[in-house]
């Protein structure tokens, strides 16, 4: 995927996410889940970009210090300034760090918006001194009441290439200044080239900077907890730090729906319960809408349908978290269904009484489609299935009576347009382009598909798997909500 593709949808609402080495890299992967590779026109440094909490999640990884071209400051410094790439709504330098004993502990985070570079020495016959110099991010004003009852540290770090094993060299960057959290090696470099862009650094403590407590074999645990604790602040970045980030547009759907593909995973850790009502209905509504259009027939399912069906959904995921102590759910589309799976027994919409909004969301579906067969409900321990039994069967028959045929030799040529032959009387179409490899073959097809479109016809394309599926969602955008792509 190309990224200047999704420069719209992206162009300051991201946040960038910066690693250093193998075990950051791995935790942060794991963190953003599904994520799609993004490659850059311009020879920069490829990226992957995955949805936590609602926003657009970009990850560059390199390696640690400046020394070598595939640092990571110098493929960020590559990245950012390069014109064809989107810019960040915010930079996060993420990662480990050594830790300052007297304030902090290992396995704290530190969210750091001051650091002092010292990374340069004055010199001379009776002296050598750090010469230390101060950077503010302009990202301020977080509370520190929020983490009262966590290891979460707001304050300062001191950043130079060195990689301390020693106290005494420790300490004498300390003595830089009485407010110092801790201090890592990449900072000094990056920071003061993001001058017009909002920042901040979260490390990890994972040593105090002496040759006793450096241990790489416990790196990766403490890399765990900072994406754990990346996940605690993604709220406040979103929310109190009047940060603005848009999931509504039609190309962030597109992009959303690339991403995710056949699922949308739900992880309370993402979540501030008291808020959660917002998030889901704000950052996760529009996505939802979008990947239920895809049942959306207009005689089967019609448009009010999308709404219902979303609504309900939901009303689950919220119910699941607020009252069933689930801690991960997740919402999955095939063709023939929508489930809703969590980590622990499966809160049942068909128990639910009363006026609140989860019973009012399963009323709606439950007379108007469950009780008229269209949907048929099933429960398992950990798992709720709506199956769409006569949206499947009409599929069938457009299959079998209003299937498209493509005219040989006249597609992938540019002064041809194809020949989709197909009975004209058929309201709704069926292509099957399971067979198609070369992207000329599938544009000059796609061209006769959206001329069908504009005749006000709905065309099911199946295709051969999710690889394929993701790439013709490329191929129409936010185009018509009359293409739906199946596989």
């Amino acid at each position: 995927m190309l990224i200047n593709k999704y420069f719209k949808p992206l162009d300051n609402n991201y946040i960038l996410i910066l690693s250093s080495n193998s075990k950051e890299k791995e935790a942060i992967d794991n963190f953003l889940g599904k994520k799609k590779r993004l490659i850059s026109l311009s020879g920069q440094p490829f990226v992957d970009v995955g949805v936590v909490g609602g926003v657009f999640i970009v990850h560059l990884n390199g390696e640690s210090g400046i020394i070598s071209e595939r640092s990571v400051v110098n493929k960020c410094k590559a990245f950012v300034s390069s014109n064809d790439n989107p810019k960040p709504a915010l930079v996060i330098l993420a990662g480990i760090c050594w830790g300052n004993p007297s304030k902090v502990s290992l396995n704290d985070t530190i969210l750091c918006n001051h650091v002092i570079t010292a990374n340069q020495r004055e010199i001379s016959e009776t002296d050598d001194i750090i010469k230390a110099r101060h950077f503010y991010s302009g990202i301020n004003g977080i509370p520190p009441l929020q983490f009262e009852s966590t290891n979460i540290h707001i304050g300062t770090l001191i950043s130079a290439e060195t990689l301390l094993k020693s106290e005494s060299a420790r300490d004498e960057y300390l003595s830089c200044d009485k407010e110092i959290l801790g201090g890592e090696m990449e900072a000094f470099a990056l920071i003061p080239f993001l001058a017009n862009v909002n920042w901040l650094v979260i490390k990890t403590v994972s040593d105090y900077g002496s040759g006793s407590t450096h241990d790489r074999e416990t790196q990766a645990v403490h890399c765990s907890k900072l994406t754990e604790d990346i996940n605690k602040l993604l709220p406040i970045f979103i929310g109190d730090l009047g940060l603005q980030f848009e999931v509504a547009s039609p190309e962030a759907l597109v992009l959303h729906d690339i991403i995710t593909g056949d699922r949308l995973d739900f992880h309370l850790s993402s979540f501030d319960l008291r808020e959660i009502n917002d998030h889901l209905n704000d950052q996760y509504g529009p996505v939802l809408l979008r990947k239920i259009n895809n049942y959306i027939d207009g005689e089967v399912f019609k448009r009010d349908f999308g709404f219902k069906m979303a609504g309900l959904l939901l009303e689950i995921v919220q119910n699941s978290f607020r009252h069933n102590n689930s801690t991960s759910v997740s919402i999955v589309f095939n063709v023939r269904s929508i489930s809703i799976e969590t980590n622990n027994d499966i809160f049942n919409v068909q128990n639910i009484t009363g006026e609140r909004g989860g019973a009012i969301a399963w009323n709606k579906i439950k007379v108007e489609y469950v009780d008229d067969d269209k949907i048929t409900v099933s429960v398992s321990s950990k798992k709720i299935k709506f199956s769409f039994g006569k949206l499947l069967d009409k599929i069938n028959e457009i299959k079998s009576k209003c299937c498209v045929d493509v005219v040989l030799g006249q597609s992938g040529y540019s002064r041809y347009s194809p020949t989709l032959k197909f009975n004209e009387d058929c309201d709704s179409i069926y292509i099957d382009m399971t067979a198609i490899i070369m992207p000329s073959r599938a544009i000059s097809i796609f061209d006769g598909i959206k001329d069908i479109v504009s005749q006000g016809k709905v065309v099911y394309i199946k295709t051969r798997d999710d690889y394929q599926r993701l790439e013709y969602m490329e191929f129409v955008g936010e185009g018509s909500e009359n293409i739906k792509i199946i596989y």
